[in-house]
């Protein structure tokens, strides 16, 4: 395999389990009827916004880390 193809590989494989961890999450916060939307913003210095929002699309709620 090239190194081509190993970056492809390995980009795929961290966006399946960044998929998959934000699945985890939105399925642990929509047990609160209110919440439809899950929003996650990772930023360069390692930190998480985590926004919730409505049926409307508005916040209803959220946490950084």
């Amino acid at each position: 395999m090239h190194a081509d193809q190993m970056q492809t590989a390995y980009s795929a494989a961290l966006q399946a389990l960044a998929q998959a961890g934000v699945r985890a999450l939105a399925f642990a916060e929509f047990e609160d009827p209110d919440v439809a939307s899950v929003a996650v913003e990772c930023h360069r210095d390692g930190t998480v916004a985590v926004t919730l929002s409505n049926i409307d699309g508005m916040p209803v709620g959220g946490y950084s880390l």
